[in-house]
């Protein structure tokens, strides 16, 4: 049951992350939609990348050493993301 409730507030969590990060993009003048996924990071951000037939993924910086992802990670994913679908990546 605990698990369940974590899993919620995590997609909650997501949700609105997701949802500032579309306004900040309008606001600049650019056009993102919201798209939340759940399973393993590369499989889900492949698979919504195909389905959404995205031409670019932007990443934000890890947050410092709190974050789940070091810099080196996100680069591994991003060069990942390059060779398996061809679509181009940048880290913000």
């Amino acid at each position: 049951m605990r698990s369940d409730v974590v899993s919620t507030e995590m997609e909650h969590m997501g949700e609105f992350l997701l949802a500032m990060a579309c306004e900040r993009a309008s606001a600049q003048g650019v056009e993102a939609e919201m798209c939340l996924r759940h399973g393993p990071v590369l499989e889900a951000l492949e698979s919504a990348a195909r389905e959404e037939g995205a031409d670019a993924i932007a990443f934000g910086r890890p947050a410092g050493p709190e974050s789940s992802f070091s810099l080196a990670d996100l680069e591994h994913l991003a060069a990942r993301i390059e060779e398996d679908l061809g679509i181009k990546t940048y880290i913000l």
